[in-house]
This record gives structure tokens, sequence and C-alpha cells, in this order.
């Protein structure tokens, strides 16, 4: 499939930013970049729950600016919760084109947005951590990879972790959990 796909080491940061010293923002993608369009395969159910989705729509947001423009160093506290290389895109509407072991067929052929936090219920990690537990995915305590049958790795979100893709690509895959219903009418 083809994807836009962020890889940012220490390395390629340097030789981005000195293309975007040369080309400016421009510079960021490309061959001495950090993004670039890439044939890469269809990313594979971790297992049991989850979903493949088709890509309808991918949105773009400040943290993907910040991350495609360089403003966060490759070694930032960041870094500790994102895994790459990534396909980039947390904000979307997707059809639903495959279903995991347990998933009901209703949700077949519908169309989503995947709520893009990998907390415990996406890591298959049991029991859930407080924060989970309380509804506080965003805070979830496994994000550095930790724990979970699915053993994704490191990222807090879709888009952000190496395993699961991202609206930038044309399929991404999502946990039961995180997918919203889109009404017909939207």
């Amino acid at each position: 499939m083809k994807a836009l796909v962020l890889n940012i080491n220490p390395a390629r940061w340097l030789r981005a930013k000195g293309a975007m010293a040369l080309r400016g923002v421009r510079g960021a993608w490309g061959p001495l970049g950090t993004l670039a369009l890439r044939d890469v395969a269809v990313p594979a159910l971790p297992g049991a729950g989850w979903v493949r989705c088709r890509t309808r729509m991918g949105g773009i947001c400040g943290s993907d600016l910040a991350a495609l423009t360089l403003r966060t160093p490759p070694d930032s506290l960041l870094a500790a919760y994102s895994s790459t290389p990534a396909i980039l895109g947390h904000e979307n509407v997707a059809e639903v084109v495959e279903l995991g072991e347990g998933v009901e067929s209703a949700w077949l052929g519908r169309r989503v947005c995947v709520e893009p936090t990998l907390g415990c219920r996406a890591r298959g990690v049991e029991p859930l951590c407080p924060q989970c537990e309380a509804g506080r995915e965003n805070l979830c305590e496994h994000f550095d990879g930790s724990g979970g049958r699915f053993a994704l790795p490191a990222g807090t979100s879709t888009g952000y972790n190496s395993r699961t893709g991202g609206s930038w690509g044309e399929f991404c895959v999502a946990h039961v959990s995180q997918l919203v219903p889109v009404p017909p009418g939207v």
C-alpha cells in the first residue's frame, strides 16, 4: 500500500534540519527529510478483537506539523512514547474492511472514526492500569510498550506506533474498543 511514512532518528533529524535550512519546510520531506511516500506492507491484525480499516479521510493537526517540521528533537520525552517508522494520521474517517477473531460482524463495512489512543484495552493489558480503569486512556501507564498480549511497541496512539499504521496510509488497524461509528448522514 502507499503511505506517508515518518522516520526519525538523530542522524535523519540532523540531515533534515540541514535540508530545511536550504529549502525551508519542504526540506522536511523527501530523500533528506523525515517524511516520504513509500510502498509498505498493509499492517497485520495484532490479534483477536482487532479490525482492518480503509482510510477515507485523514486529518492533520499540530502534533503532526510539529513532527514534520522537526520542532521536537529526536531524543525528547515524546520519543519514548512513539515508535518509528510510523504512518502518521491519528485523526480519521475509515471503513472497516476486515474483522479479526471475536469482532461482531455488524462492524464490517461500517464507517468509523478510530479513537487513536492505544491504552490497556487496545494493548491487551489485564488488569487495566488505574488510569484506563478510570476512563482516562490518554494517561495509560503502558504507552511505553510494556505489557499486553498484543505486544504493541511504544506509542501513545494510532499514527505514532510503528505497528498500527495511520490514516496517512491506505489502511490501518484498530482494536474494536477504539471504533466510533460514523452515522450515515455525516
